[in-house]
Order: C-alpha cells, then structure tokens, then sequence
C-alpha cells in the first residue's frame, strides 16, 4: 500500500524537464505505471493520461489546452 502510494506519488508531481526528450519523459511515466504495485490499484487511464499531460512544460502547452477540453 505504501508503495503504491509512493507511486502515485511520483506520477502526481513528474515533470518533463527541459533537457528532457518527450521519449525520455514518457519512458520515465511508463517505468512508473508499469510497477506492479501501481497496475493493480484503481488508478485509471485517464488519470495517468491527465498526470502526463500536466507534466508536459509551456512547449506543449497549446496541446495541453486541447486535449483536456476535448468531451470524454
């Protein structure tokens, strides 16, 4: 339990950093979401999507503002 909150943890605060290529950002988050611990919670997919976009810097922000206001 303590771990998966740990988890969960990480993907609410990740951030690509601006040295950081988007497939390196992305590998890091599927690292993270791939963990065991983390597959079996009740984290759903659009919660990863919405953690990963959040993270995204002011480069991807025009893309940012689109996904999230696209009806579900």
């Amino acid at each position: 339990m303590a771990h998966t909150l740990e988890l969960k943890g990480i993907l609410i605060n990740i951030r690509k950093l601006d040295n950081q290529s988007m497939d390196a950002y992305l590998r890091e988050i599927k690292t993270i979401a791939n963990n065991p611990a983390l597959v079996n919670s009740l984290m759903s997919y659009t919660d990863l999507i919405h953690h990963t976009l959040m993270g995204l810097d002011r480069d991807y922000e025009t893309l940012v503002t689109t996904l999230t206001h696209l009806p579900l």
